[in-house]
């Protein structure tokens, strides 16, 4: 989260395979205007609901969302463009592409995507819509980050 440290107060942040919610949360205590989590799980949407109540946390939503297939679905109910995007996958995911290039349509402008996975996995550095524009590897893991093409 280091390096959106900067960008993350005001920022409209979406945690894509919430999970936990840890990495939204922590935008939210960093300052985001807006956090969105979505998950898939019933158990975890339970989780982050429950959550969410004992923050009184006015500025994040939860959704309820099978991710890539419902990115689309996420933008038309969401009516809002998100500066920040975060992505952990599951282990052994194998969409990445897919997620990458289904949120570019949920940017702002000057908008950016981060999505973890393994080390050893090299994503494309460049896609249709999306370029890499910097990767950070921590220990077994790795963040890609992407913004829209420009080229």
């Amino acid at each position: 989260m280091s390096i959106w440290q900067v960008r993350l107060p005001d920022a409209r942040f979406l945690d894509l395979f919430a999970g936990s919610g840890a990495v939204g949360i922590e935008a939210l205590s960093l300052g985001a205007q807006q956090v969105v989590l979505v998950e898939k799980e019933p158990d975890a949407v339970g989780a982050l609901e429950t959550i969410r109540l004992s923050l009184d946390a006015g500025r994040l939503d939860i959704v309820r969302a099978d991710l890539p297939l419902d990115l689309a679905k996420l933008g038309q109910q969401s009516h809002r463009l998100f500066d920040l995007v975060f992505a952990d996958p599951p282990y052994e995911y194998a969409e990445y592409s897919e997620v990458i290039e289904g949120v570019e349509p949920l940017l702002a402008a000057n908008g950016q995507v981060a999505i973890e996975h393994e080390a050893g996995l090299l994503l494309s550095t460049q896609l249709v819509t999306m370029k890499q524009f910097d990767r950070r590897v921590y220990g077994d893991s790795a963040i890609s980050f992407y913004s829209c093409r420009s080229d």
